[in-house]
């Protein structure tokens, strides 16, 4: 849906050997961003959020001839071509005009910037969101596999936590700060977050509800 295997190849997020589950790992993502999705925007955010984005025009493909008349989405607004062009980016002119600036669910999918007390904020999108969160689903999911293939440490005299376990632990904590989550329960960050851009744009996401991804610890697991 969002993320996809590519986005797991350098750390800290890398998952080795995705090329010989590849066709479980995409299900398996869908199922994830799914659930996380559903607990921060609520459903029927979600539901309007997914059915927006399908609704949508193709992304603007530099390489192929624009076709007049056509819709193209090139960031987050959608532009119309008026002739056949290509290689030729979509700027209001000859060749384009501008059909929709700022498409609300192209804001929430790919980052926009917001403002909060005269302070300006960046939302980063959903990719960015979602990578701790599907890294520490599928980690959880798979610990036997990676401690079975070394992805272990000693154990010291305080605690018999793997690394496994921390490490699903710091890449789920570190979705929940992206979300907006903060050490304060029940305060969340207005800062380069989900909760930041959602609260700040609440006119254009009146559906949202929200259900906070409280952070854990690895003794929780």
């Amino acid at each position: 849906m969002f993320c996809t295997s590519s986005n797991f190849d350098n750390p800290p997020y890398s998952l080795p050997n995705l090329d010989k589950v590849v066709n479980t790992f995409p299900d398996f993502v869908d199922a994830s961003e799914e659930s996380a999705l559903l607990g921060l925007l609520g459903r029927q955010l979600y539901d309007a959020f997914i059915a927006g984005l399908d609704a949508l025009p193709d992304e603007y493909d530099e390489d192929s001839a624009t076709v007049i008349g056509t819709e193209y989405i090139y960031g987050n607004d959608i532009w119309e071509a008026l002739t056949v062009t290509t290689g030729v980016f979509p700027v209001e002119g000859v060749a384009w005009t501008l059909v929709e600036a700022d498409n609300k669910w192209l804001k929430l999918k790919n980052g926009a910037e917001y403002t909060h007390e005269s302070k300006v904020y960046q939302w980063r999108g959903m990719v960015w969101l979602l990578i701790p969160y599907v890294y520490s689903q599928w980690l959880e999911a798979n610990v036997d596999s990676f401690t079975g293939s070394g992805v272990v440490t000693d154990a010291n005299e305080n605690s018999q936590v793997g690394s496994p376990l921390v490490r699903i632990c710091n890449s789920y904590n570190d979705f929940a700060r992206r979300s907006g989550v903060t050490e304060s329960p029940g305060y969340y960050t207005m800062v380069d977050s989900l909760y930041g851009f959602l609260y700040v744009e609440e006119d254009d996401y009146e559906d949202w509800l929200w259900e906070s991804p409280e952070t854990i610890n690895p003794f929780d697991l």
